[in-house]
Order: C-alpha cells, then structure tokens, then sequence
C-alpha cells in the first residue's frame, strides 16, 4: 500500500489494488459524496455508481446512496458496514474533518477476516494523498488566479485606468514600479513558466510577469528601473539575464522598450514589441528599442484640439441605457482593435459578437468605416495625442476652457507641413535607403498603398505572398519596428510618407 500510494497517481493505484485484494470493489467520495475516484469504473455495478460524475465528466453534489454513508461523511461515525444487495459495503472515514471524504470497499458474500485493519490502514495513507492532491489542487487554482488578476491590472494599465490597477494589484506582490522597462519574450509557449520563473529571480521578485492574452509565445514583464539602469545605456539587468538565455537556447527572443513611468505603460510595451521584430539571429536574440521621438511629441499641444475634433463624438457620447457601453468603453475597444485586430476580443475579454457590436456602434458615432489605411492611421494619432499627458494644452483637454479662447483647429496636413515633423519622418524613414535593399521603399509604399492588405500588395509588386511577407519582414528589422503584426508601426509610416509627399508636392488631396 505504502509503495502504490507514493505514486502521483497513487489514490487510484491503492483502490485498484484494495478491490483485488478484497476481491471486490473500492471508491474514495469526497466530502460532498461526489465520486472521486473507483475501481471498478462505470458500469461495473457497484452500490456507489449513483454518485459517478454524467457525460460531461461533472461530478454533481448528489447526496450518497445510503444514509449511513452519508453520517460516515459528516462524522457523526467513524465507520460503517451497509447491506447493498449482493454486496456489503465498509465505509471508513479517512480523517476527523466534517465533512470530510471517506473510503469506501463493496465485497460480496462474507466479510473477509481482517478487513477491518486493512482499511484502517489504508484510510491513513489515502488521507495522505488526498491531502496532498488537495493542496496541489488549491496551488493550480491559486496559480491561475493570480495570472489572471495580473493579466487584469496589465489590461487597466493599457486602457490608461491607473488607479484601479493599483488597487487590483495591491491583493499580489510586488507592488507596481512608478518607473520600469517593458520587456517582451517571445518563447515556446510551454516555456514561459521556466522564462517566467528566471525573470522573477533575476529581478529578486521586482518584476511584474504577465503572460500575454493575445500571443501565446509571448510574456510580458514589467520590471522596474534601478541606478544601473538610468546610467549604463542598452539593456537592463532583467535584459542581460534574459539576453544570455537567449543566446543559450536559441527559442527565445527578447524585445526591450525604454525606461517609462507606470502611466506610459501603452508605450513601454509598443517600444518593447517594436525592438522584438529586431531582435533575430543577428542581433543575439535580444534588442532594446532604438528612441525616436513620438510623432504625438513632435505636434505638441497644437495638435490636441485636431485630435479632440476626430474623437470628439466619441468623448462625449453618454449611451441611452446604462448597461451599453460608454465613450470610455468605445475608446478602449478602438485602442485594442487598432493595435490587435483579431486578437481584439482575447485582450479585451470580450465575445468577438460584442466587440462587432462595438465597432459598428463607433462607425456610426465618427460617421466613417474603419477601413482604410489613411482612416486609421489618422485615428491611432489622434488617440496618441490624446493619451499622452504631455501633449495636452495647459488649463484644459479640450473641453470648456472658461474665458480661454478655443484654440484654432489645425488640419491633419497643416500639421504634417511642420519642419519638425518633416525631421521626424526622415528619421523614420531614413534605414530604408542607407541600410535597406533596393526594394525597401517601393515595397513599403505599395504596401501602405493598398493598405497594408499582403495578398493585394504581393499582386502590385509581382510576387508570391510568402515573397512579400519575407520582403517585410526584411524591413522590420531595418526599420526595427513591427509591421506584419500588432501593435504595428504602419499608421507611423503611413503618416511619416505622407509627410514626406507633402514636403516635395506628391501628396494627394485628402
């Protein structure tokens, strides 16, 4: 008994060998007198298949077949012996809890000589095991918990709800750093428990490690800046233990934003996503996002009531029935479908019906179809600007200012035609012609062109889909910005060749 209990699978190993000891039957209820395990299983015939788990493999909370059973598991007795037909059945507590689970034994005929004894010592060691699954139980459910609960102070950081993640957060440990780096490890997914585990320890338990709701091949960490980092340039200490796994074991990939304050959670994690299309064979595996100044910077505050002016309807919109989702529901599902697409609905938690539902209700508030390049490019700057504190005019957010007059209302072209935005488009752009194959940029204009659609891209440029995939996926790491996925850096591009045609006259009439 002692060597089939000590099995990870020894309760049904000590029942199997209980009911060829007995030559009959034995079964384990729990404290509810559900079913846990038996042997024989189904329709052996057994008093005790009553409390067997239906089709679905639920155990429903029936109560036992016999009434002595039941007072075996409410403690009210130690033991039993019940007359079930052909068979008697000894019933046994296995520990002093009420309710509590009890062992079950069903021989036919005579009671066997020294039965009593057998299964008292048999109940020791099933307690012990049953204790043991109990506690391994509980471990998984904890665990899943937590991942959960960090995965939901991820998504209120995302959607820009900082309060409510500090207070979500503070149930777990560590506490949520008011500085950090973004870190984005790409790894087989029966991995990220192990990469998840070297993290925590490498951080001495600082780091934040969720596991990504959209990419199942990828974590998410966030882990707070130290002095070291503030001044020794490239990557952090989390970012060098996880750069020599990377180089260990060729599977991982690892991208690294910059140092950000807790409120700019959006943006450490797109800087880290970013360096992660860098991050190849080349680069060893691991790269730190190389700064350019965000577009939404570049505009200043000029460019807030443009902004203001796309969104507006969005803002201001309260819904007819207060179950419906409102401006601040909306905005955050146009966020994540700007940034996910598909992946929408897992990153928001949400049916994929009701995300449908939600970008129908944004069409018709903003009057325009969410298609198009030029559209949505025009919608992820404005939501940019809007979220970025430092782009926001002093004394208001574009609401009523008092007796402040309403600053003028800029089109999206009068931005664009800022010397300083022409600057930052050169920049951007800048790899495609000193680092790039000779394909770079007509392959990057005939894909902004049609949208960012790879098939139709693939036709104009005369290739296969595959050809054109792998000429992006060129360019992501000339660039060192995602494109092929999300968030992508197409709307930056889109609206930095724009810039660029408007500068030499090439741009079209919005």
């Amino acid at each position: 008994m002692q060597r089939a209990v000590g099995n990870r699978d020894g309760a049904r190993r000590l029942l199997r060998w209980l009911a060829y000891r007995v030559d009959g039957g034995a079964a384990l209820l729990d404290g509810h007198g559900r079913l846990r395990y038996a042997f024989p299983g189904a329709g052996s015939g057994q008093p005790w298949a009553a409390n067997a788990p239906d089709e679905t493999g639920a155990a429903a909370p029936v109560r036992p077949w016999n009434a002595d059973v039941q007072r075996v598991l409410d403690r009210r007795i130690h033991s039993c012996i019940v007359d079930a037909g052909p068979h008697k059945v000894h019933a046994v507590a296995m520990n002093a809890d009420a309710p509590g689970p009890a062992l079950l034994v069903s021989v036919r005929g005579r009671t066997l000589p020294g039965v009593g004894g057998l299964l008292a010592d048999a109940a020791r060691l099933l307690d012990l095991r049953w204790r043991a699954e109990e506690a391994e139980r509980r471990y998984r459910t904890v665990a899943a918990a937590d991942a959960r609960v960090r995965e939901a102070v991820l998504h209120l950081l995302m959607a820009g709800a900082l309060d409510s993640a500090g207070r979500v957060a503070a149930a777990l440990t560590p506490r949520l750093p008011d500085q950090m780096r973004v870190l984005v490890v790409e790894c087989p997914p029966d991995h990220r428990d192990a990469v998840a585990r070297r993290c925590t320890d490498v951080s001495r338990g600082a780091a934040w490690v969720v596991r990504c709701p959209v990419y199942e091949r990828h974590l998410i960490i966030l882990a707070p800046t130290t002095e070291d980092d503030e001044v020794r340039p490239g990557p952090s200490a989390v970012g060098r233990a996880l750069r020599e796994l990377a180089a260990e074991s060729g599977e991982i990939r690892v991208g690294e934003g910059l140092g950000v304050p807790l409120h700019d959670t959006p943006a450490g994690y797109e800087q880290a996503f970013h360096a992660l299309a860098k991050a190849g064979a080349d680069a060893g595996g691991h790269a730190v996002f190389d700064p350019l100044e965000e577009l939404s910077l570049v505009l200043g505050a000029r460019a807030h009531p443009w902004a203001r002016a796309q969104l507006g309807p969005l803002l201001d919109y309260l819904p007819e029935r207060r179950q419906d989702p409102g401006g601040r529901e909306l905005i955050a599902t146009l966020r994540s479908w700007l940034d996910f697409r598909g992946g929408t609905a897992r990153q928001l938690k949400l049916h994929r019906n009701t995300v449908s539902g939600r970008l129908r209700r944004i069409e018709e508030l903003l009057g325009l179809q969410l298609s198009g390049l030029d559209v949505l490019a025009r919608l992820h700057l404005a939501l940019r600007i809007l979220a970025d504190h430092r782009c926001t005019p002093v004394g208001g957010t574009g609401g009523d200012t008092g007796s402040a007059p309403a600053p003028a209302v800029l089109d999206l072209d009068e931005l664009l035609s800022d010397e300083r935005v022409g600057h930052w488009a050169d920049t951007l752009l800048r790899p495609l012609t000193t680092e790039g194959p000779d394909f770079s940029e007509p392959t990057l204009r005939a894909w902004l062109e049609r949208d960012a659609v790879l098939e139709d891209t693939a036709t104009a440029l005369g290739v296969s889909v595959s050809g054109a995939r792998k000429r992006l996926l060129k360019l992501e790491r000339v660039l060192g910005r995602s494109l092929l996925n999300g968030p992508s850096a197409r709307y930056d591009l889109a609206i930095a060749v724009r810039a660029t045609d408007l500068r030499e006259g090439r741009a079209s009439a919005e």
